[in-house]
């Protein structure tokens, strides 16, 4: 990411990064586990 240019959240807990210099908009998922703790993925 080299430019980005705010962030997002959905209702999920997905944060959306919109990166300017690369023209894309990066997604970083949120996993959670049956004890309900939650850790951040990698964007795709």
């Amino acid at each position: 990411m080299r430019f980005p240019r705010g962030v997002a959240i959905d209702g999920d807990g997905n944060v959306y990064v919109p990166d300017a210099i690369n023209n894309r908009i990066q997604v970083f998922e949120c996993l959670t586990t049956a004890s309900r703790s939650s850790r951040w993925g990698r964007s795709r």
